[in-house]
């Protein structure tokens, strides 16, 4: 998914080598992993991660140990190793058949510094695509592994790994566990944690219809059609910028709160204010979440927040209470209605801008050397045209207080204008 960048830095990664790494040991003969509803709902995305150590953090580090210790974490996520598998009509639809095929992993060298990539990734986000593999399932399901993982050495001996996750396997929370557990391997604490089953599907009630998007089944080739060039960039909100806007809301939210409210307004004023109704992505990470579970989509929420007014003129008070206390959870109605195998769901964009709730994701517990990487992000990839907004949590400090990376996914067309007016606000609490 994506674009490799812009011409001049097409050549970047060279020497790229592919190969399989599977579990240590047999998962068992005929073992299938069940789908919930939820897991099919998000069958057309993926989820992306990338971390980029410096030389410091990685020196020392064989790629093969690296590697060893992949198998141990996959006897762990055995479903991780497996591939889709449809049952017969009547006999429940997708699974993933633990045959231990294992995860793809893609080795490759970069002809630049640590230090040259993030300058030039500044400028063109885009060349960041090429430090993870974008493979998407099918049109060979049977044989399309569910997860990469790029491993790309830099000129300066530096290291980024890219993760490309099948977001029907799990949410971000599943995704970004799998690299903390197995990045404990890693260093060595050969103390894996038992993992346990993933629930089964939570009685919720149902509300009248699901707001996002249906389409036509995609059949084995599992890519969201869109009508727009999407873009993908990343706002980084400092703990002062970040305390600047939550002094607008009188009620104490959280910062994914204040900057949903802070991005939908501007997104509307650039859309001339359509976007009265919008979709939230939200995880239970404290409520019913046991440690260590098997990758699901099980804790993703889905619900709605619409506005009967002007959301470009709306204070941001207003537009924050309104997405932290009038959210209407659709989660129920998924659950109790999607099953079948005649038609393919747009969560992400599909009908209705999506803002991501992702702010307590551990996103820097993979670390090397115990060194944090000098930059990590994720993204959601298959992104409908209405576009996605995912707030993340930050490395970046300031008097025991943390700032907020928010990754848009948008229309290439909004992205320059998004940029103008972000900046444009941000300069007056960055002084």
């Amino acid at each position: 998914m994506g674009s490799m960048g812009t011409n001049q830095n097409r050549d970047l990664i060279h020497n790229i080598k592919l190969s399989s790494v599977v579990p240590s040991k047999v998962s068992g003969e005929n073992k299938v992993h069940e789908l919930t509803a939820m897991d099919k709902a998000m069958k057309l995305h993926y989820i992306r991660g990338l971390y980029i150590f410096k030389k410091e953090a990685v020196q020392g580090l064989d790629i093969n140990e690296i590697k060893k210790s992949l198998f141990m974490c996959l006897d762990l996520y055995y479903p991780v190793s497996g591939r889709i598998r449809r049952r017969d009509v009547g006999e429940g639809g997708l699974v993933i058949k633990c045959n231990d095929g294992g995860v793809r992993t893609v080795e490759a060298d970069c002809r630049i510094t640590v230090d040259e990539w993030l300058l030039m990734a500044k400028d063109d986000q885009l060349i960041n695509d090429q430090l993870g593999y974008r493979q998407v399932l099918g049109p060979d399901l049977g044989f399309s592994p569910l997860v990469y993982i790029q491993f790309t050495w830099f000129k300066c001996g530096g290291l980024s790994i890219g993760l490309s996750w099948a977001h029907i396997l799990g949410d971000l929370f599943s995704a970004s566990e799998f690299i903390n557990v197995w990045a404990t391997l890693v260093a060595g604490q050969f103390h894996p944690p038992k993992i346990s089953p993933s629930p089964v599907n939570p009685i919720v009630g149902e509300t009248s219809h699901i707001s996002f998007k249906t389409i036509t089944s995609v059949g084995d080739y599992w890519l969201v059609p869109t009508n727009s060039e999407m873009g993908t960039h990343t706002f980084h909100f400092t703990p002062k910028q970040i305390a600047g806007l939550q002094h607008l809301v009188l009620d104490k939210l959280r910062p994914f709160h204040v900057l949903a409210a802070f991005m939908w307004k501007h997104l509307s004023k650039l859309r001339n204010d359509n976007d009265h109704k919008i979709l939230i992505v939200s995880h239970e990470k404290y409520f019913g979440r046991g440690e260590n579970e098997l990758p699901s989509n099980t804790h993703v929420r889905i619900g709605t927040v619409e506005a009967d007014f002007s959301i470009a003129k709306c204070d941001l008070e207003r537009l924050a209470n309104l997405i932290c206390k009038e959210v209407i959870d659709e989660s129920g109605t998924i659950y109790n209605n999607i099953g079948g195998e005649d038609s393919d769901f747009v969560v992400y964009g599909g009908s209705y801008l999506t803002f991501v709730d992702a702010e307590d994701i551990d996103l820097y517990g993979l670390q090397m050397n115990e060194e944090k990487s000098v930059f990590t992000n994720y993204m959601v990839a298959g992104i409908g045209d209405c576009g996605a907004v995912l707030v993340l949590p930050s490395g970046f400090e300031e008097d025991g207080f943390y700032g907020r990376t928010v990754t848009v996914t948008l229309p290439i067309n909004e992205i320059k204008e998004l940029k103008i007016e972000v900046k444009n606000e941000m300069e007056v609490f960055s002084s």
